[in-house]
């Protein structure tokens, strides 16, 4: 018995000499290859009477022609006028930092044997006063607060006014 694809083969008028003869003698010799083949036939012709629509070669580059393509929405994103100030606000405060330390290096350096015996105690004093768990504590609450001004002032806003919008 021929399989199904040699049968609609057949039917479509596009199987090799050899099978038609199979088919041929299949159908003198058998009575369930006939039944099976007018099945099939009648299948065929159902399926070529189905209004079926052909998809063409270039659907896709048709659809894609049909999509209206919008522009890219340009988000401008003014900055605040703290935020165009903070680079010089940063170099000024390091600036302040570097120059109080020297002026601290200069007046606590030991340069002649009269600093040193004055200069000595007062850094004791200061080293132990600056060390003290005071000193901690005030400093502690000085970056906790520094940090919420930093959340509230600096990325709250910075964050709410990034809501990107696609359109």
């Amino acid at each position: 018995m021929l399989k199904d694809e040699q049968i609609f083969d057949i039917l479509d008028g596009t199987a090799t000499e050899a099978i038609l003869q199979l088919h041929a003698c299949e159908m003198k010799r058998s009575e369930n290859y006939r039944a099976y083949f007018m099945e099939m036939k009648a299948l065929h012709l159902d399926m070529l009477n189905m209004p079926l629509e052909k998809p063409s070669a270039s659907f896709t580059e048709s659809v894609m022609a049909a999509v209206p393509v919008s522009q890219p929405v340009v988000v401008v994103v003014r900055r605040k006028s703290w935020a165009a100030r903070l680079p010089q606000v940063i170099l000024g405060v390091l600036a302040l930092v570097i120059i109080t330390i020297i002026a601290l290096a200069m007046i606590y350096a030991p340069g002649n044997s009269v600093n040193n015996i004055v200069a000595v105690p007062r850094m004791q004093e200061l080293r132990d006063f600056l060390t003290g768990d005071f000193i901690r504590i005030v400093a502690l609450l000085n970056l906790i607060v520094l940090l919420a001004v930093f959340d509230k002032k600096v990325l709250k806003p910075y964050f709410n006014e990034r809501k990107v919008t696609l359109g």
